[in-house]
């Protein structure tokens, strides 16, 4: 029995990963008809902002 639970798990990973990635894309597509594609990569990007300021970057030649 435990080994058939095993077996079954990737297969329940796939078919949720399949969900996430269906409603991820049913949320945008009304979202690209009201607002425009920059807008909403802008939103992105202030959202994703301060994971960027930890980054430290030297000046090199």
């Amino acid at each position: 029995m435990k080994k058939k639970t095993h077996q079954l798990l990737p297969a329940l990973c796939l078919v949720l990963a399949m969900f996430l990635w269906a409603s991820s894309f049913i949320a945008l597509k009304p979202a690209f008809i009201d607002y425009l594609p920059m807008v909403l990569a802008s939103l992105a990007f202030l959202f994703l902002l301060p994971r960027f300021r930890n980054i430290r970057i030297r000046r090199q030649d």
